[in-house]
């Protein structure tokens, strides 16, 4: 499981892996929901509600890559 410790004394030293690792960290799990739900495509995970010509903000995956819209 991925997890972080965010305790250190003098707080979390924060480089480009440790960024990484987080992107990862929510990323993957998102990429797996959407094959489970529906395929590749286009699913819509969360939000993007359209009222008339205006969609509200969300989170999609759209042909493998996730997004928030």
């Amino acid at each position: 499981m991925n997890r972080t410790d965010f305790t250190h004394t003098g707080g979390l030293p924060l480089t480009q892996d440790v960024l990484d690792f987080l992107q990862q960290s929510y990323q993957n799990p998102f990429e797996g929901l959407a094959r489970f739900i529906g395929g590749n495509d286009l699913v819509v995970l969360a939000g993007c509600v359209q009222t008339g010509t205006t969609m509200s903000d969300g989170w999609i995956v759209y042909q493998g890559e996730n997004t928030a819209v």
